[in-house]
């Protein structure tokens, strides 16, 4: 059932790193030439000997590898050695997790230094409009910037509901 759609295979889209692919795929296919070369190697070393020595030989590497690692297992557990690796606490020093915004964040978002400025440009605004050259130039800063004596309203009425929240 499955030969019948051989041919309907779905060819492999090259990812957004073909290059990278393609030495990744050239390092592992290396790697894999050399093990395969270690192995006949070894296989043909190992077919020189007779079927006892081979028996011996594992029996050997066996017994050294169970060795070995019943060795460290009982080193690291009776601690009867001075190179043993200590478990040490991490200090971090205070300032390394500030990021430095806590000492210039204020609680009070408008402060009253800023709402005098506020209130001063309102009363030279108003001043302005008292004589016809003022006026002029009133108008014409309240057509270069919409809304600012909206936007200066909206900041006092801020600082107002402000103050009360923090009372």
């Amino acid at each position: 059932m499955f030969s019948l759609f051989k041919h309907i295979r779905q060819q492999e889209q090259p990812g957004p790193n073909g290059f990278l692919d393609k030495v990744a795929a050239g390092i592992v296919a290396r790697c894999i030439r050399v093990q395969g070369e270690w192995a006949d190697c070894l296989q043909r070393k190992t077919n020189s000997l007779s079927l006892k020595a081979r028996k011996c030989s594992l029996v050997l590497f066996c017994l050294l590898s169970v060795g070995s690692s019943l060795y460290l297992i009982v080193e690291s557990v009776t601690g009867t050695s001075n190179k043993n690796l200590g478990v040490a606490p991490i200090r971090v020093p205070v300032h390394a997790t500030q990021s430095g915004e806590e000492n210039t964040w204020s609680p009070l978002l408008i402060t009253k230094m800023e709402v005098e400025r506020i209130e001063r440009f309102r009363r030279y605004m108003d001043s302005l409009g008292e004589s016809p050259t003022g006026r002029k130039h009133r108008d014409s800063l309240l057509a270069l910037s919409h809304g600012l004596m909206d936007s200066l309203r909206m900041i006092e009425t801020l600082y107002q509901l402000q103050t009360l929240k923090n009372k």
